[in-house]
């Protein structure tokens, strides 16, 4: 059963990773929360040259997310994405300062979302 006295208010923007949804306001009969939180989430490989990311999620099996979880490819790392080959398959990308490559297939494994 839903409360007959709450209000929720939320604000969509368009940006550069498509549409946001932020549900910034919610007022109930005993208390108000406020809080922001983005439900926008991308694959590594949808992200342009020159935009940066952060790490939501791993997926994949076996070796190839343990050599990426080695790697410092990990949940909450700023991942920026330096180019893509003239092909589009690899990408460079620099975590913690150094640079990686991987397979856009690969790439495609790993969930983010965007930096601030």
């Amino acid at each position: 059963m839903t409360n007959p006295l709450s209000l929720s208010v939320c604000l969509l923007t368009l940006g550069p990773f498509g549409i946001k949804f932020t549900p910034i306001l919610i007022v109930s009969q005993k208390k108000i929360i406020i809080f922001r939180y983005n439900t926008k989430y991308m694959r590594l490989s949808e992200i342009k040259e020159g935009q940066s990311c952060v790490i939501d999620r791993v997926g994949g099996n076996g070796g190839f997310r343990r050599r990426v979880l080695e790697m410092g490819i990990v949940k909450g790392t700023v991942v920026y994405v330096e180019k893509y080959a003239p092909l589009k398959d690899p990408l460079e990308l620099i975590v913690k300062g150094y640079h990686i490559s991987l397979r856009v297939e690969e790439a495609a494994q790993i969930t983010v979302s965007p930096y601030n």
